[in-house]
């Protein structure tokens, strides 16, 4: 029945030729000079002191953008979906470990939170600082926002970060903007060199409005195999959107200049390109929240940029409609969201979309809106899932219809499977504002949404407005695939924290489950008879059962995930085996000859030190790295003034010496079975 349905919209909708499309004309220019930085040789600054970089507008409201019957392009009919949750869900999975980002430094609102994952490292971006981790958590690297772009003209007034990771060609980026009046308004773009994000980056500026007449705000960003796209709203004498499509592949060379396309257009707010997660397709994606609620009915908007990299074509496609409205902004100021201890509400901003994912020819994106349309107390999440033609595959919102909590600033992933993570803020009076997330896994039903996972609590009341009126939060969070598998997540968000009125972010990092792919490796595969080896499981999938059989082992099975200590007693080569299993699927794998004992075997002696250089009261600890087992060790030093201390001596296998007195040693170490 649903296939039926959609498959007979579709065909009405093409035989009455909706073909709304229409071309933006284009302006062609240059980035302004290249500077190339290297990230590890600025000083690690703080943010910068009071007063903060941009005060919050005290009178904004988005503005009201109809949709007309002929620039509809979908319309899914009443009752053709439900978006309704059921009574009883599973909740989305805990994190497998969450990592605190960075703090309030106190003089900057809204702090504009975002991230990205790279393959070793996790990059923070807000408008106070920029900070490099490993993913332990690690600080590598923190810096101001401004200090960041530094090498730039107009870096003491930047603000709205942005970051991405391009999988396919090992790059970071970063676009942020600087300068809140039309005279001095820039785009700051920069590429990473390599994968590395603290080695060198190439830096560029854009005059984004050569006529001063509005500057630029807000810039949203994204990515295809041609194109870096980024695009923002203009605000001043003048009133409209722009995006700018950046050669990509002249960005990654380090070009002195780089082409680029602007575009100008008043058919949308908030225009968000897709971060694209294919390295071959030849087109780019745009989405765009519209009225919320016209007859009825709430729309989105669809763009598209094609053509040749140097070249490229930048139209609006039309609306997307459902019959589910929704108001796109509300309260005091836009103070709207509750807290607990506090009558002082969170401020929501408004509707507009928060990022867009294109993967295997679909579109993902996710905003927050205001519900019910016409008297909103709460908002919820909503999310869209989309052809390219802009036909509605799947939909769903993230709500609580008793009214107790909402979900706003919101960001989506897709990985490899299709599970998707939104990772948004939580928000009641019967608690302090909160980090939490949603997932849903890619075997679950269509539109369905897994019931929210907070993972770090709020700790006190927040209120901070710097004489604006309006208690700033957000503007947006980040949540993203890590490109080590694609399919792990990561989601950083914001938090009220303590002392009340602070703001804090913190990571969450989710593995989720699919059909195992079993894996795994030893610590040896080649030994002297009676010795022993240790497994470790690399099974792919998170599975939760292991069943492995060890030919010639003792023992020769264990359920355990790394079992350890398997002996092996007669000379041969065997087989080790693994079945691995989890509720969605099971895999098996044999590897033969595997293990090879011998009883002839030697040694395969190395060593290494901690230091080669040192002075005659320091300690100086030999760690054995001999292959193939080794019972028994012999360590000399020539001369042989050395002490062994903390219990060593010349037949441990990892013995510390102290040198008694300078010279130059040979050491040798004769290992045995």
């Amino acid at each position: 029945m649903y296939i039926r349905r959609l498959l007979t919209l579709t065909l009405f909708l093409g035989a009455a030729g909706f073909c709304y499309a229409q071309p933006i004309k284009g302006t062609k220019n240059f980035t302004h000079k290249k500077v190339t930085v290297k990230i590890s040789s600025l000083e690690q600054v703080k943010a910068e002191s009071p007063p903060p970089v941009k005060v919050p507008n005290k009178n904004w409201k988005p503005p009201l953008l109809k949709v007309s019957e002929d620039e509809v392009i979908y319309k899914e009919p009443l009752g053709f979906r439900t978006t309704g949750i059921r009574t009883f869900r599973e909740q989305s999975p805990a994190p497998d470990t969450t990592i605190q980002g960075l703090g309030d430094p106190g003089n900057i609102i809204p702090p504009d939170v975002n991230g990205a994952a790279g393959p070793d490292h996790l990059m923070i971006t807000l408008n106070t600082e920029v900070r490099i981790m490993d993913k332990k958590g690690n600080d590598l690297f923190t810096t101001s926002l401004n200090n960041f772009w530094s090498a730039l003209p107009g870096s003491s007034a930047t603000f709205d970060p942005k970051v991405l990771y391009d999988p396919y060609e090992q790059r970071w980026m970063i676009v942020t903007a600087s300068g809140s009046n039309p005279v001095i308004s820039r785009l700051f773009v920069g590429v990473s060199a390599t994968s590395d994000p603290l080695g060198e980056w190439y830096m560029y500026w854009i005059d984004t409005d050569a006529q001063n007449q509005a500057w630029f705000d807000y810039p949203s960003i994204g990515f295809n195999k041609k194109w870096i796209t980024v695009s923002g709203n203009m605000f001043g004498g003048a009133f409209y959107r722009t995006v700018f499509v950046i050669d990509k592949p002249a960005a990654y060379d380090g070009e002195e200049t780089i082409p680029y396309t602007r575009f100008a257009t008043t058919q949308a707010f908030t225009i968000v390109p897709s971060i694209t997660y294919d390295s071959t397709t030849e087109d780019m994606y745009c989405i765009a929240t519209s009225s919320g609620n016209t007859g009825g009915y709430g729309y989105i908007k669809k763009f598209r940029i094609s053509g040749e990299t140097d070249n490229p074509v930048f139209e609006y496609q039309g609306a997307i409609g459902v019959p589910d409205p929704w108001d796109g902004w509300a309260g005091q100021n836009g103070n709207f969201l509750p807290q607990l201890g506090s009558s002082e509400k969170i401020n929501a901003v408004d509707s507009r979309m928060e990022n867009v994912i294109y993967r295997n020819n679909k579109l993902w994106a996710v905003h927050h809106i205001y519900v019910p349309a016409g008297n909103p107390v709460r908002t919820d999440v909503q999310w869209w899932n989309l052809d390219t033609s802009g036909v509605i595959l799947q939909r769903g919102r993230i709500r609580d219809t008793t009214n107790l909590f909402s979900f706003a600033f919101a960001t989506i992933a897709v990985n490899a499977h299709e599970d998707i993570m939104i990772g948004h803020g939580v928000f009641s009076s019967s608690q302090y504002a909160g980090s939490g997330y949603s997932f849903k896994a890619y075997y679950d039903d269509s539109s369905s949404m897994r019931s929210y996972y907070q993972y770090k609590d709020g700790e006190a009341p927040y209120y901070k407005d710097f004489g604006s009126g309006r208690n700033r939060w957000g503007d947006y969070t980040a949540t993203c695939v890590d490109p080590e598998n694609d399919v792990d997540f990561w989601t950083i968000q914001e938090y009220a924290a303590s002392p009340q009125n602070t703001w804090g972010t913190w990571w969450a990092f989710l593995k989720p489950s699919f059909p195992p792919v079993a894996d795994f490796t030893a610590d040896d595969t080649i030994i002297p008879t009676g010795e022993i080896v240790n497994f470790t499981d690399l099974t792919a999938g998170v599975p939760d059962n292991w069943n492995w059989t060890f030919e010639g082992g003792d023992p020769a099975s264990s359920v355990l995930q790394n079992p350890d200590s398997i002996q092996y007693n007669q000379e041969g080569t065997y087989h080790v085996g693994l079945i691995a299993s989890n509720d969605l699927g099971t895999d098996t794998i044999v590897k033969e000859s595997y293990i090879t004992v011998s009883s002839s075997i030697l040694p395969d002696v190395d060593f290494r030190a901690d230091k080669e250089i040192v002075c005659t009261d320091e300690t100086v600890t030999f760690t054995d790295l001999t292959k193939y087992s080794p019972i028994i060790w012999d360590w000399q030093f020539d001369p042989s003034d050395v002490t062994f201390v903390e219990g060593t001596s010349s037949t441990s296998q990892n013995p510390k010496v102290v040198f008694d007195k300078a010279g130059s040693f040979s050491v040798t170490l004769t290992a045995g079975t």
